[in-house]
């Protein structure tokens, strides 16, 4: 048996000796340019493009560089994508039993830019060069976390956005936090949370919850491109899309709408608030001398809604104040700020009490306890314009017309002529 130990202890060095041999030769081939180059046209096939690393530093079970830039070419549906300061740890019992496993990716930054085009390439397979043999053929990707990241859809974006990302069958899984998401349709929504789904080149919505402007809440699911459904609650109208309608309402909106590239259609309701600064509503107060016209407390308002290439269009339109107003119909608003609108106004019929010729001439039809009249609207967000105002002066002078008609009967031809011309200027200026 002793002579059988040296011969032992000899095989067990060489044994070690043949190890670390292999070893320096994994390691220099792994440090160098060659195998950088196998990672670049592994990145770069995954993205009918091209890739480019910056030298690769190992440190045991861990790899970095600084960089990873990776260009679609033509039909890819990923047109870039740049990250920086970049960690991985290997699972290099993985790679024993023939895969290359990242157990953990990291990136400090990341910037993804998405365009039309087929999904990415999702097979693992790459090719290493002869130099050795040896190594593991296949690629496996575990979880990757990014502090901090920019997706650029084209149509919408994720901005400054924490990031972890799972591999999924043949796509991948998202759960985000903090950031910003930006559409064209609404201002920057606060990102909470979301959690979605990548495969084949469409996005999928779980769930997500967003927060517009100080108290506004926001979920949204559905696919991306296609549609979105979208709730809110609690949301400010001087944040809502067109951000002056705070000028003239306070209280709050909840609605929901469906998302589509370039459209948006809903519903609305608003509550709790109330109406000011409008001519027409300041007129109204002047007629009547009910001051609570200057700034309208609403007891309900509703409307169906749809945005598209920047236009607005309000159709099914109620809104009342409990006891004085309910008014109905329709309102569009140009992306040039230009209304146009075609309504029914109903008041309470004590209101009109003072006003000569309105219940006559002007509020004729009487239901739901409100004395109805049309109401055209235009001009402009800045200037609007209505054609109440004029009719109900027009209205005032025709009854005071039928009033004086039988003294100017009294009235010599001659005087009476100039009575008309002085009674009608007047009325026309009172029009104006």
């Amino acid at each position: 048996m002793k002579t059988k130990r040296p011969w032992i202890f000899i095989g067990l060095l060489v044994l070690a000796v043949a190890a670390l041999f292999l070893w320096s030769r994994v390691r220099g081939f792994l440090e160098g340019e060659e195998f950088r180059r196998l990672v670049e046209d592994f990145a770069g096939g995954t993205v009918r493009g091209q890739a480019v690393i910056e030298p690769l530093r190992w440190d045991g079970a861990h790899v970095e560089t600084g960089s990873l830039r990776l260009t679609g070419g033509e039909g890819s549906k990923v047109r870039s994508i740049h990250a920086e300061n970049l960690r991985a740890k290997i699972d290099w019992a993985a790679v024993l039993s023939g895969a290359w496993r990242v157990e953990k990716f990291l990136a400090k930054n990341l910037r993804a830019e998405f365009g039309e085009g087929e999904a990415t390439r999702t097979s693992n397979d790459w090719s290493p060069s002869a130099a050795l043999a040896i190594l593991p053929s296949r690629f496996e990707m575990g979880v990757v976390v990014i502090d901090r990241a920019d997706l650029d859809f084209g149509e919408a974006e994720i901005q400054k956005s924490a990031l972890e990302v799972r591999p999924e069958g043949r796509g991948w899984k998202f759960n985000g936090s903090a950031g910003r998401f930006v559409c064209p349709s609404l201002p920057p929504l606060v990102i909470e949370s979301f959690q979605a789904d990548w495969s084949e080149g469409r996005v999928s919505v779980n769930a997500s919850s967003l927060k517009l402007g100080a108290n506004g809440k926001i979920s949204s699911v559905g696919k991306w491109p296609g549609a979105m459904d979208v709730k809110w609650s609690d949301v400010l109208p001087s944040d809502f899309p067109g951000g002056k309608w705070g000028a003239n309402l306070d209280g709050k909106l909840a609605g929901s709408a469906q998302v589509e590239a370039g459209r948006v259609k809903g519903n609305f309701e608003w509550s709790g608030g109330s109406l000011r600064g409008v001519p027409i509503l300041e007129k109204a107060a002047d007629f009547t001398g009910r001051e609570e016209f200057r700034s309208l407390p609403i007891s309900k308002s509703t409307a169906d809604f749809e945005i598209q290439n920047g236009d607005f269009a309000f159709r099914n339109v109620i809104l009342e104040s409990s006891g004085l107003l309910r008014v109905e119909g329709s309102l569009s608003v140009s992306k040039n700020k230009n209304l146009l609108g075609e309504l029914q106004v109903g008041v309470a019929p004590t209101l009109l009490n003072g006003i000569p010729g309105a219940r006559s001439r002007v509020f004729t039809r009487e239901a739901d306890g409100f004395v109805w009249t049309p109401v055209s609207v235009g001009g402009s967000l800045n200037a609007p314009t209505e054609n109440l105002s004029s009719r109900l002066v027009a209205a005032a002078g025709g009854a005071a017309l039928e009033a004086v008609e039988p003294v100017l009967q009294s009235v010599p031809e001659p005087a009476r002529k100039a009575v008309d011309e002085t009674i009608n200027t007047l009325f026309d200026i009172l029009g104006r």
